[in-house]
């Protein structure tokens, strides 16, 4: 793997397969309120994003003042839940 900066990989574009799996998660629908949604990538620790640990989230519950960028881990997961068990859900939905 390249690395443009210590510590962080350059970014590559995402194949057609990866494309089609963020798509496929996005179709699920947001896991807390169901509306129509984009992907958040779980990282732990500022490791790298991991296209298989994904979950659907609408933009109010990822971005906006009740989502996870606003409020910090820690508060939405007081709220909402831990992200690895939303993605061990979608995982059975899944199946």
């Amino acid at each position: 793997m390249k690395f443009e900066k210590p510590g962080k990989p350059v970014k590559h574009s995402k194949t057609k397969k990866e494309k089609a799996h963020l798509n496929l998660v996005a179709s699920h629908g947001c896991m807390i309120c169901g509306k129509r949604a984009n992907v958040h990538h779980i990282r732990i620790s500022g490791e790298p994003r991991d296209h298989r640990k994904t979950i659907p989230l609408c933009y109010d519950h990822h971005q906006g003042s009740e989502g996870i960028h606003f409020l910090g881990k820690k508060e939405w997961r007081k709220r909402y839940g831990h992200e690895f068990d939303m993605l061990n859900e979608l995982n059975k939905r899944k199946q």
